[in-house]
């Protein structure tokens, strides 16, 4: 019973449980969009030396 409410006045000084899983969310939100954008700069990288790649084979 004690590990039900264990930190549950930590969160009501905080401020409401809602406000502590948008932080979160947020949170899980904000390390998605670097995680996606970390692998839409390197896909970018690895289509340009593709193209740089079969640029060289053309000639």
């Amino acid at each position: 019973y004690s590990n039900i409410n264990y930190g549950y006045n930590d969160i009501v000084d905080y401020g409401t449980k809602e406000e502590v899983y948008n932080e979160e969310m947020n949170k899980k939100l904000n390390k998605m969009k670097r995680i996606s954008s970390i692998l839409i700069i390197s896909a970018g990288i690895i289509i340009i030396i593709c193209l740089i790649i079969y640029y060289f084979a053309r000639r």
